[in-house]
């Protein structure tokens, strides 16, 4: 796999990164330092840096599959199949490990956002969303109890009001914060 930029200049492209054996890339980040973080199915977590691309492992198993990034000051976030991973986006080291049960609600974690209060909303396979708060104690489980149409999570994202929108397979909802009940959900 590779990631190609648009320059935005007449037909210019350019690589950013090439990935021997990614199949599939799932997630791209680009950091405040301007280092491009790519999680991929099959590949693992790679990362840029002065034109060099090098892996970061993750646990045991490098290639664990990556399916999101969140940048949250000196922390990287990310989401793999096995829980979710703080790495500290300058040495590359794990910081924190957070997996079910105790902390999340399932270990497949699909997507990430931080809210306005600083809470980390993490979206998961199966099981809903689970809210952190930065001390990274459990918050809230939002699931089909109490909002969520579907139990999957694809993305979540805020609006300029502060409100977070969580995206599922069944539809979107809409939340003024993780303690408040959903305020409206649109499906299809």
């Amino acid at each position: 796999g590779e990631v190609t930029a648009f320059s935005g200049e007449g037909d210019s492209f350019r690589d950013i990164v090439r990935l021997p054996g990614a199949d599939h890339l799932s997630c791209l980040l680009l950091d405040s330092d301007g280092r491009w973080w790519v999680g991929s199915e099959n590949a693992g977590l790679r990362v840029t840096d002065g034109g060099r691309t090098e892996g970061v492992r993750l646990s045991d198993d490098a290639n664990s599959p990556v399916r999101a990034l969140l940048e949250d000051g000196p922390l990287i976030w990310v989401g793999t199949d096995r829980g979710l991973y703080g790495i500290d986006r300058r040495s590359r080291r794990t910081l924190h490990f957070l997996t079910r049960p105790g902390v999340l609600s399932d270990n497949q974690v699909r997507a990430l956002y931080k809210d306005r209060e600083g809470l980390l909303w993490v979206g998961t396979y199966g099981h809903g969303v689970t809210v952190l708060d930065p001390q990274l104690s459990q918050v809230a489980i939002l699931d089909l109890g109490n909002g969520l149409p579907f139990d999957t999570v694809n993305h979540i994202a805020g609006s300029a009001s502060g409100h977070i929108w969580v995206a599922t397979a069944a539809g979107v909802v809409e939340f003024s914060n993780a303690r408040e009940p959903a305020l409206r959900t649109v499906t299809s």
